[in-house]
């Protein structure tokens, strides 16, 4: 039987789990950077932050663009052969995509034709600056089966560029072509609005493998995202800081869980340990039990036989204690110290053998 005081309740602690960050607001009008320096958690971006504040690179979007990384000049060929499509969201029908190429993979670029050269050139720079302060340009995983985007990877945190061109949304004056679709076919549907691109550019900090947003910036009325060149690497720098941040917690909770467990380990080896021990204790107090009633069952049958006593109930008597002797964990302890209490070196084992109870050897 278990101690009750010895049962124990076991509480796991339940991982904390990845939650979805949530979208960041869209841009204002920045008329000026930000007043206050950026402050960072990180010992490795602060110290990268040092050095480019010590040596910056050209923050100045150029006219034009010379030697760009591979997927800025697969990128640019893309826009320029693009279509608008109808596929996918309203919005985005009169913008156009760089795709899923690879080989090199085109980046993350949804625009109007008559922005691809700007937009290409402000991703131009952005990686040209980044590169220069050691960010890489790698490929990504590529996820509901479309094919990977760059991504830039600083300190193995990935993260993706992304650009946009915002639309005006204005009602939509149907065609000839879509009345008379209408009038033949009950079904056909006309839109209601028209999105046009109007010019105005959204840059953006996203998750590599998904279209999540983490940092944004837009033309506003006092300036244009070129003049936010800067600040988009510090925004870049300061999502690398969160994300090394979000990492040594998580590896401090995962020590603490390891650490958790290990000490529940050892407790429960504790717990087998002691309850191996009162086992044994019981055991022992058991045998204990049984060897003293063997004793007390003798000493009675002995008492039941006037003197002199038969030979047979001694030779019986005799076996009976060697045998409690060897129940016993007291006597058998003696034992290994002392010689034993019951000599029954001249007794017939034959003799013992058969005499198991005190009926079987008494004389009618």
């Amino acid at each position: 039987m278990v101690d009750p005081s010895l049962q124990s309740i076991t509480f796991t602690p339940q991982a904390e789990q990845r939650k979805r960050l949530p979208r960041p607001p869209e841009p204002g009008d920045l008329s000026a950077p930000p007043a206050e320096p950026p402050v960072f958690k990180s010992e490795l971006v602060s110290a990268l932050w040092e050095r480019l504040q010590s040596k910056p690179p050209s923050w100045e979007v150029s006219a034009r663009i010379t030697n760009p990384l591979p997927s800025v000049a697969a990128t640019r060929d893309e826009l320029r052969r693009a279509t608008p499509s109808l596929y996918g969201r309203r919005e985005h029908s009169r913008l156009v995509s760089a795709g899923h190429g690879e080989n090199p993979p085109r980046f993350d670029v949804m625009i109007g034709k008559a922005s691809v050269d700007r937009a290409v050139r402000l991703v131009h720079t952005l990686t040209r600056a980044m590169t220069e302060i050691g960010v890489r340009i790698d490929t990504g995983n590529g996820r509901y089966g479309h094919t990977p985007r760059p991504v830039i990877t600083l300190f193995d945190v990935r993260l993706q560029l992304r650009v946009r061109e915002l639309t005006t949304r204005k009602p939509h004056t149907p065609t000839p072509d879509e009345l008379a679709e209408q009038a033949r076919y009950k079904f056909a549907r006309i839109d209601k609005w028209d999105y046009e691109p109007n010019g105005s550019l959204r840059v953006s900090i996203a998750n590599p493998d998904d279209r999540h947003d983490r940092r944004a910036w837009a033309d506003g009325k006092a300036r244009r995202v070129e003049e936010m060149v800067e600040e988009i690497v510090t925004g870049f720098l300061l999502e690398v800081d969160a994300e090394l941040d979000r990492a040594r917690r998580a590896e401090e909770r995962r020590i603490q869980e390891a650490e958790h467990w290990r000490r529940q380990r050892e407790l429960e080896q504790l717990r087998k340990e002691e309850e191996a021990r009162v086992n044994r204790l019981v055991a022992e107090a058991e045998r204990w039990e049984r060897a003293a009633r063997i004793r007390r069952y003798v000493t009675a049958v002995l008492e039941e036989h006037t003197d002199p006593v038969p030979e047979s109930i001694e030779r019986w008597a005799s076996w009976a204690m060697a045998t409690a002797d060897r129940i016993d964990p007291i006597a058998r302890e003696a034992k290994a110290d002392s010689p034993a209490h019951h000599d029954t070196s001249g007794v017939d084992p034959s003799a013992l053998s058969s005499t198991s109870s005190p009926a079987s050897v008494v004389d009618p």
